[in-house]
């Protein structure tokens, strides 16, 4: 299309005269960029914009496939996908906002594939499921939170409550979809939490090897959601009617329940003294450093952090007996 806009433009300049255009006393085409602002051009006859015409009537790639019965992965193949739902396809979000369609790109996102899938199935289908959730469109987002009790963001969870050591690619797509719905739907997100309690926080304690775990599980400790009720534009704090009501709720509409309940201290610091992996450790004591750092002194995490069992729990991890090996020194690294 530019390419035709320029070739177009280098005829008018060049031979202004087939176009019925005047010039004006410096020699410019003078009316050159009526073409471009609707107002037709001298003795040629062209009515409206330039850009009216049938000439630049533009559609969308994916119209052939959006005609027919397509498949999910189909769509999640091409490459001109994000750039449409960006666009506003209409027809193309009324098809990923299906309930059906959205469960199975957040099966793609946590559950690792089979070890004989295709590249396809191992690469494309979950980074591409990702980043079309990552769009932000509220109609997938509220699908997403609100159909069958929540149903799908409990699905999204599941990538933490595995049993086993989750990847950090599944995990990274985990905590940029979490960050997209915790904006838009900050108070279902919390209510969730409140209704899974202290088992979610273990499932997220087993994996804190993983960065992205940590990261998730540090936007949900802090204690920033109160503030969301003082300024619903933060970034990452949103609301789920999207703006302030009439009579506004009180802060503890959105207090988290893990915000209040001393156990999640102990649930950090045994991971510090038994996890066996370095990078776990690491992340757990930047974890109690965040928390230490942004709770009040007379808060329920602020209270135990400063209290003598956990003064002493942390001397224990930092001065081991007897003397260990590697284990104890990076137990010892991350307590002090």
């Amino acid at each position: 299309g530019l390419y035709l806009v320029s070739s177009l433009v280098s005829c008018l300049v060049c031979d202004d005269a087939a176009f019925g255009l005047r010039r004006s006393d410096e020699g410019s085409p003078a009316d050159l960029m009526t073409l471009f602002e609707g107002g037709g051009g001298g003795d040629g006859g062209m009515e409206g914009s330039l850009w009216s015409g049938s000439l630049f009537s533009f559609t969308s790639p994916l119209d052939t496939i959006l005609d027919r019965d397509c498949s999910l992965e189909e769509l999640l193949d091409e490459d001109e996908l994000l750039q449409e739902i960006k666009s506003n396809n209409s027809r193309l979000i009324e098809m990923l906002s299906d309930y059906d369609w959205l469960s199975k790109m957040i099966h793609y996102m946590t559950v690792p594939a089979p070890p004989d899938a295709d590249d396809l199935r191992k690469h494309k289908y979950p980074y591409m499921s990702c980043e079309v959730l990552c769009c932000d469109v509220a109609s997938m987002v509220n699908t997403l939170v609100d159909e069958r009790d929540g149903a799908l963001l409990h699905d999204l969870f599941a990538v933490i409550r595995s049993e086993t050591p989750v990847s950090h690619r599944l995990a990274g797509y985990f905590e940029k979809v979490l960050n997209i719905v915790f904006r838009r739907k900050s108070m279902s997100v919390v209510s969730y939490i409140n209704g899974c309690g202290l088992p979610l926080l273990q499932s997220f304690a087993r994996q804190l090897h993983n960065h992205s775990a940590m990261q998730s599980l540090r936007v949900l400790l802090l204690p920033g959601i109160g503030m969301a009720r003082e300024d619903s534009s933060m970034v990452g704090y949103g609301f789920d009617d999207m703006h302030e009501p009439e009579q506004p709720e009180p802060e503890t509409s959105l207090d988290c329940s893990w915000h209040s309940d001393e156990k999640v201290i102990d649930v950090l610091l045994e991971q510090l003294v038994t996890a066996t992996d370095a990078d776990k450790r690491m992340h757990v004591s930047e974890l109690l450093l965040s928390l230490l750092d942004m709770s009040a002194a007379d808060s329920p995490f602020g209270k135990k952090l400063t209290s003598s069992t956990t003064a002493e729990a942390l001397v224990a991890c930092a001065v081991p007996q007897p003397p260990g090996g590697d284990s104890s020194a990076s137990v010892a690294t991350a307590a002090m």
